[in-house]
């Protein structure tokens, strides 16, 4: 399997990374792997600050700025949570430097019915795909949470 991979840079100064494994016999559009790019970084405030310090086969923003916002830690993240449309089984991929502001009120969980939220479920979606055995599988998101340091 292929894999698209975004590097953040905290407020810290550290970086994490967020993959996404694409199947590499069908390679998403430059426009797909773009809109995913978008998507992500309207979730997070670590890319939003421009800490996004390179794109695989996309984008090089070759910003090395720390972000403006103190809360851009990779400690905190979201857990991306989807299933195999073949199987059912269940994979999940972190995405650090998290928005706080797009999460629903009282809950861990972010609403997938938000537009900022939604806009990166399908872009996921559209690159998204994981490698089952030899065949590759689309998948669904099925949640997005938010967690702290100890996952």
């Amino acid at each position: 399997m292929s894999t698209f991979s975004t590097k953040i840079l905290d407020y810290s100064r550290e970086t994490s990374s967020f993959r996404v494994p694409i199947n590499p016999s069908a390679v998403p559009s430059a426009g797909d792997l773009t809109a995913l790019y978008d998507a992500q970084a309207n979730m997070t405030i670590g890319t939003q600050d421009d800490g996004v310090l390179s794109i695989q086969s996309v984008n090089d923003s070759g910003s090395v700025a720390t972000p403006a916002n103190q809360y851009a830690q990779r400690e905190m993240k979201y857990i991306v949570s989807f299933a195999s449309n073949n199987t059912g089984e269940q994979y999940s991929r972190e995405l650090p430097c998290p928005d706080l502001t797009l999460m629903a009120a009282g809950t861990d969980l972010l609403d997938l019915t938000n537009a900022t939220v939604a806009a990166f479920v399908t872009a996921f979606e559209a690159v998204a795909s994981i490698d089952e055995g030899g065949t590759p599988s689309d998948v669904t998101v099925t949640s997005i949470r938010l967690v702290g340091r100890n996952i």
